[in-house]
């Protein structure tokens, strides 16, 4: 009985069903490949440059961040913040780095840490013993908070230590007193690299949000380098902070062609039968067709592997015994039925380039794209060639636009 999932390609699942950076390691995917973007972050990191990369969703962030902490791991002392889910993941992260829990999961400067909260948070901490609410002046959930879940009677440094990771995530005490501990260990720290994804509930915490990113990054900098990534809606919310719009940003590059060829090389491989079967099994899709998923995906991994799950799957639902052709992909993907303006131009394209075109009339794209259902004049398409797309024009008996390099 054969239990793979497509056996006309000897694969046991399908390559592309996840591209979420945290499915993909906690499932023990590990199909990455080394782009620019990944020495871009090393090069500032070893420069000791702070730095913000912005970037597209989808585009490579977080795999980046997580490749660029393991080159450096041998060379420089590496914290890093790899798509967490809110701020507390980045504060929680902080703590158990550098202090830990009492006992076998104790960090290097557990033993400081503990002084310096006997030094200066001593009356922080018993403001929250007995009436068992926080005196925290800016704590916006003060009425509500109940810290510890519930403990009773005084609430020591030693107690503190033990429950940290019980205290409410949105504390911002415990943000305080860690924010406090970084500035108190910087002499330790120092030479730190700090490599930070912006967390996914940026945009929707609003002004709160951005002053938590502004102490963050403060803190950080403090004892070493920061390098955060971020999208590029994120960027303009913190590009509006006069402490953070004082960092250099550059765009974060997206992976060339032969990075995307070999991240689909590397997955297909990866679930194969036994990875490296002896089996002389085909590759899915054709050449032709491969170079239009890429382009219709203008080098977004995020949208590159999504759009190859979609091919694939139709493949196997229909039995295909043959790798996907340019014909097969673009009806897969749907492009001629609902489609807007933009996603035909796309597509059209992605597909000129795919059978290598350079110099294609206004008029032969006119009707490429009432093949897929769009209609749009000469004129009109013309103009968003030029501005949009920013492609050559050259002038003969009808204009012409250069589609490929």
């Amino acid at each position: 009985m054969n239990d793979l999932w497509y056996p006309e390609f000897g694969l046991r699942e399908n390559p592309f069903s996840s591209y979420e950076f945290t499915y993909d390691t906690s499932s023990g995917i590990n199909c990455y490949v080394k782009t620019l973007a990944i020495d871009r972050i090393c090069t500032y990191a070893r420069s000791g440059s702070s730095v913000f990369f912005v970037g597209a969703k989808g585009s490579g962030k977080s795999v980046a961040i997580h490749m660029a902490s393991v080159e450096l791991y041998s060379q420089k002392l590496i914290l890093s913040f790899v798509a967490p889910k809110t701020f507390a993941d980045v504060y929680n992260s902080i703590w158990d780095e550098f202090v830990g829990l009492e006992g076998q999961d104790q960090g290097e400067h557990y033993d400081d840490v503990n002084t310096y909260l006997s030094d200066r948070h001593s009356d922080d901490i018993a403001a929250w013993s007995g009436k068992k609410r926080c005196a925290y002046f800016d704590c916006r959930k003060r009425d509500k908070c109940r810290i510890l879940n519930g403990k009773s009677g005084n609430i020591t440094i030693n107690l503190f230590m033990e429950n940290i990771f019980r205290i409410q995530n949105n504390c911002p005490m415990k943000r305080r007193i860690i924010e406090e501990m970084l500035e108190d260990l910087r002499g330790k720290l120092k030479g730190y690299v700090y490599l930070l994804d912006v967390p996914d509930d940026f945009i929707d915490g609003g002004k709160y949000t951005k002053i938590v990113m502004e102490r963050l990054v403060a803190a950080l900098q403090k004892s070493g380098t920061v390098i955060v990534t971020c999208t590029s809606e994120q960027y303009k919310v913190i590009a509006k902070s006069e402490s953070l719009a004082r960092y250099p940003n550059v765009d974060f590059p997206l992976p060339t062609k032969e990075n995307l060829k070999q991240m689909y090389v590397e997955r297909v491989s990866a679930f194969r039968k036994n990875e490296r079967t002896e089996e002389n099994h085909l590759f899915p899709f054709s050449n032709q067709a491969l170079e239009y998923l890429i382009d219709v995906s203008e080098g977004v991994p995020r949208e590159f592997i999504f759009k190859c799950g979609e091919v694939l799957v139709k493949m196997q639902r229909e039995d295909a015994l043959n790798p996907a052709d340019l014909s097969f992909v673009v009806s897969a993907l749907g492009f001629g039925t609902m489609i807007s303006e933009t996603d035909a131009i796309n597509s059209m394209l992605a597909e000129l380039r795919a059978k290598v075109r350079v110099w294609v009339k206004t008029k032969e794209m006119v009707k490429l794209l009432m093949q897929k259902g769009v209609t749009v004049t000469s004129k009109r398409l013309g103009r968003r060639l030029k501005n949009e797309w920013k492609l050559e024009r050259r002038y003969c008996s009808d204009s012409e636009y250069k589609v490929s390099p």
